[in-house]
Formats: C-alpha cells, sequence, structure tokens
C-alpha cells in the first residue's frame, strides 16, 4: 500500500504508427492521464516472412524479406519520431517492435510493468473488424494492464 505522501510513477505504453489517428489518441491519453507519467512509445510491424511457398520459387525472395523488413522498421522509427515531436515529449522512450501489434505491445506491456497503454481505435463494424482484425480489441483483451482506447471522434485532429 502507498503511504498518502509517496510518488507513484505511472507507466504509459503510447501505441502509435504516426497516424493522424494514433497521434490524436496520443494527446488525448496525455490529457486524462498523469502530466508526469514515463511515456514509453511504441510501434509494431510484422516482418516479412520469406516462406518459400511461390510456384516456381519463394513468393518473396530472402534479400528482398530483409530489404522490406529494414524499411519497415525505418518506418516505424518514423512514426516513433513524429509522435514523440507532435506530443512534445522529450526523453520518451522509444521502441520498435517486430512482430504482430497486438501481442508484441501486450509482451511489452508486460515487460515494462506498464499501467496502461493508449491506442487510437477506427470506427470500424462488427464486420470488417472480424475480417481486418482489431489491434484495440486484442489488446484490450489480453493486455497485462489498463487499455485507454480511443475513437476517431475523441481523438479529433492531431
Amino acid at each position: 500500500m502507498q503511504a498518502p505522501g509517496d510518488h507513484l510513477v505511472v507507466r504509459v505504453i503510447i501505441a502509435t504508427d504516426g497516424s493522424s489517428l494514433a497521434v490524436g489518441a496520443a494527446w488525448r491519453g496525455r490529457d486524462v492521464l498523469r502530466p508526469d507519467a514515463e511515456y514509453v512509445l511504441a510501434a509494431a510491424f510484422p516482418p516479412e516472412e520469406y516462406d518459400g511457398t511461390g510456384f516456381a520459387g519463394p513468393t518473396v525472395p530472402p534479400e528482398e524479406a530483409d530489404d522490406l523488413e529494414r524499411e519497415h522498421a525505418l518506418d516505424a522509427e518514423s512514426a516513433l519520431t513524429e509522435t514523440a515531436t507532435a506530443l512534445e515529449l522529450t526523453g520518451a522512450e522509444h521502441r520498435v517492435l517486430a512482430g504482430e501489434p497486438g501481442p508484441e505491445l501486450c509482451r511489452l506491456a508486460e515487460e515494462l510493468k506498464a499501467d496502461v497503454i493508449v491506442i487510437g481505435s477506427h470506427a470500424w463494424g462488427p464486420i470488417k473488424r472480424a475480417l481486418v482484425g482489431s489491434v484495440s480489441d486484442y489488446v484490450v483483451r489480453h493486455a497485462p494492464c489498463a487499455v485507454l482506447v480511443v475513437n476517431q471522434e475523441a481523438a479529433g485532429d492531431a
């Protein structure tokens, strides 16, 4: 139990892909969370996989898969930098996560013992969500901590 005078550090993971929805969600999250929280910005990308299952050979040659993965990692780092700049967050830790975004965000939250994950959500209906999947749905169901989901309307324009 924390004594009344003790200072509690709140660790917040902000999930971003650099989109205006993600940045708007991050702003909204900062509005409702403690201003002195410890922020970690996280961007995930599914890695390119060399599968070797093409009819006449692999669908993506290993060298091309490596190049695409490096490109995705650079895009993720750019998203983190853009989000940090937009939020005027200096000194926030940046994490590029190679893997499916939902599971990777949950793994990071467990690793860091995060208190909350802030994530944006498109206003997709149940059919599109079922077909495409939803990172925010996955995180809500599997995260080891609280999750603040910010929809497009609440995120506004970043």
